[in-house]
C-alpha cells in the first residue's frame, strides 16, 4: 500500500541472503522515513523483514524473466501508483544513511540523482573511497552526449523524478539496463545532480564483469562490444521513432566504430596489443561502465 511519494526499489534473488542484512540495516538507518521500500522477489519466496518502520510491498516472480524486465516490472508499479520519486537500489549494496532524504530534496528541482560511490569487497571491507569523485565524474548531467561513450548512472547509486518516465519501455535484449534507462530520460530533457555527501557502497566481485575499474581481458572486451552495439542499435531505434535526427546520425557514428573494433580484435595479435594499451592507461581511460571500450582512433592516442 503506498504510504509516501517515494519509492525505493530493490531486486531479492536466490543467492542474495548472503548481502542482505547490510542493505536492510541501510534501509532501517535512514534519516528520512518518509519513503516506501518495494521488495521484487525474483523466483524466491518472500518473508517478513523486521524492525523497517516503512511500508512494505511486494511483487513475487514465478517465471524466467530477464533482469530489464523484473526493473521494468518495477518502474510500472511504480508509475501504476502514482509515486513521484523513484530511488534505485541493489541487494548486494548498501548506501549511507542520508542517501534517500538527500536524493529526495535534490529530486524537487532535478529530474534524477546520483550519488557518490564507494568500493567495497564481498566481505564489505573498503577498496576505494569516493570513486565517482577520483574519475571526475560530471557535477550536472543535462545531455545525452555526456553518456554517449560509457556510463556512470547505474541502478545502485541513482534516483528519478518519474514525471518524464511516461509510457516508458526497456528493449528486452538491452543489457545496460541504466545506461538505456538514462539515455532515455536525457534524450527527453532530463538534468541530472552528482550527490556528492550520499555515498553508495558498491560491492565488487571476482567475476563481476561490469565492476569498476578492473582491468581489461579477451572475455570483457567481447562482452564490452556486444553491450555498446545492443545499446546503440536500440538507441537507434528509438531516436529514429521519435525524429531525432541529430541524436540518431551520432549513435550511428558510434556504432559503426565500435562495428570496426569488433572487426579488428579477431587479429589475436592486434588485440592483445589493445588490451595492453588499456590497461596500461586504465586510470586516464577509466570514466564509468564501458569506458574502456575503446574505438580505434580513440585507442591510438594511448596506443605507444
Amino acid at each position: 500500500m503506498k504510504k509516501s511519494e517515494t519509492l525505493v526499489m530493490v531486486v531479492y534473488y536466490k543467492g542474495a541472503e548472503r548481502y542482505a542484512s547490510d542493505y536492510f540495516k541501510s534501509i532501517e538507518n535512514q534519516s528520512t522515513k518518509q519513503f516506501d521500500l518495494l521488495i521484487i522477489y525474483d523466483n524466491v519466496a518472500s518473508f517478513k523483514i523486521s524492525g523497517l518502520n516503512v511500508s512494505i510491498n511486494e511483487i513475487l516472480i514465478s517465471e524466467r524473466k530477464k533482469p530489464s524486465m523484473i526493473r521494468l516490472d518495477g518502474m510500472r508499479y511504480a508509475l501504476k501508483n502514482d509515486y513521484r520519486n523513484l530511488i534505485f537500489s541493489d541487494i548486494d549494496d548498501y548506501f549511507s544513511n542520508n542517501r534517500i532524504s538527500l536524493s529526495v530534496r535534490e529530486l524537487e528541482e532535478y529530474s534524477f540523482v546520483f550519488n557518490e560511490i564507494s568500493l567495497i569487497n564481498q566481505n564489505g571491507g573498503l577498496l576505494k573511497e569516493n570513486y565517482l569523485h577520483q574519475i571526475s565524474v560530471l557535477k550536472y548531467v543535462d545531455s545525452f552526449s555526456h553518456i554517449l561513450d560509457y556510463n556512470c548512472l547505474g541502478l545502485t547509486h541513482t534516483g528519478v523524478n518519474l514525471e518524464l518516465i511516461d509510457n516508458f519501455y526497456i528493449p528486452e535484449d538491452i543489457i545496460a539496463v541504466d545506461w538505456w534507462v538514462f539515455t532515455i530520460l536525457l534524450l527527453n530533457g532530463a538534468t541530472g545532480k552528482y550527490v556528492d555527501n550520499a555515498t553508495t557502497y558498491y560491492r565488487q566481485s571476482d567475476n563481476n564483469m561490469v565492476g569498476m575499474n578492473k582491468l581489461l581481458d579477451v572475455n570483457r572486451l567481447e562482452t564490452g562490444i556486444k553491450v555498446k552495439l545492443i545499446h546503440y542499435d536500440n538507441v537507434m531505434n528509438y531516436c529514429n521513432e521519435n525524429n531525432l535526427h541529430t541524436a540518431y546520425e551520432e549513435y550511428s557514428q558510434k556504432k559503426n566504430k565500435i562495428n570496426q573494433l569488433k572487426s579488428a580484435i579477431h587479429d589475436k595479435g592486434f588485440c592483445e596489443k589493445y588490451i595492453e594499451t588499456v590497461n596500461m592507461n586504465m586510470n586516464k581511460i577509466y570514466k564509468g561502465w564501458w569506458s574502456e571500450i575503446l574505438t580505434l582512433d580513440d585507442w591510438r592516442t594511448y596506443e605507444r
